[in-house]
């Protein structure tokens, strides 16, 4: 089978809590155009990433050989881009890593909640850490992902992923749940904002990681605008009401 992947590589930081080590698998394309991705270069479908899964497969057992005998991989990452659009290549990969005994978490946009139920009714996921970039507000899910087309309109696009949403929450007892906001200031400007993004999710059992949105200056250093990094100073103290709403999700801030 043909694939767009980038690459196979490691990290040897836990991938989720209780894994040491993961294998990860970054598949090419995507449906978002986000201003601010750090995996620009891989968000195209260009044939130099067009691979056969054969080969990623033997490249993740070069990974796991390697690791013989010190046992630290225990766990496979699927990202991207986003691996959600390749559907069957994401459901062979991630059959081969649970062969391999191997835990798997997929990080996706929620834009295709069939691909995610797949993956998710096979059992060949533990884990899975959604995105979300904005309130269900059309112009502000625009300006921050870029992605509606003219076959598909940003309020479509925010109802796949609400299905996702759903989705995780009708599987919440069999799934390690996190889900990400990186607040970019200048779209996502107050804690009312925020709030409706915690009403899009609901009383889910997981983790919602907020923290600023992280910029490139010329020199490529990284940093966080003024504007981002005030709303998230006014969250600590906002998140407090938060969770006593919404009492499953435990709320990180950074």
């Amino acid at each position: 089978m043909q694939a767009y992947i980038a690459g196979v590589g490691y990290t040897g930081m836990p991938g989720w809590k209780g894994h040491r080590a993961s294998v990860v698998v970054f598949f090419a394309g995507c449906n978002f155009k986000c201003p601010a991705c750090f995996n620009s270069e891989i968000l195209s479908f260009s044939e130099d990433f067009l691979t056969d899964t054969k080969e990623i497969k033997l490249r993740i057992d070069e990974f796991l050989s390697k690791d013989k005998g010190l046992s630290k991989i225990d766990s496979a990452i699927m990202t991207g881009g986003e691996p959600t659009l390749q559907r069957q290549a994401l459901l062979s990969i991630a059959r081969f890593c649970k062969s391999r005994k191997l835990a798997v978490r997929l990080e996706t946009n929620g834009t295709k909640p069939d691909a995610i139920k797949s993956v998710i009714a096979e059992g060949l996921v533990d884990s899975v850490c959604l995105d979300i970039k904005s309130p269900p507000e059309p112009a502000a899910f625009e300006r921050l992902t870029r992605s509606q087309t003219f076959f598909k309109s940003s309020d479509e696009l925010i109802k796949d992923i609400h299905s996702s949403i759903k989705l995780l929450r009708e599987n919440e007892e069999d799934l390690e749940i996190e889900i990400r906001t990186p607040i970019d200031g200048e779209v996502v400007s107050s804690l009312q904002q925020v709030a409706k993004i915690a009403e899009s999710i609901g009383n889910i059992k997981c983790i919602w990681k907020i923290y600023p949105m992280k910029l490139c200056d010329s020199a490529g250093r990284q940093y966080s605008d003024e504007s981002s990094l005030k709303l998230i100073s006014k969250l600590r103290k906002f998140s407090r009401q938060i969770a006593g709403k919404y009492p499953e999700m435990r709320i990180e801030i950074e």
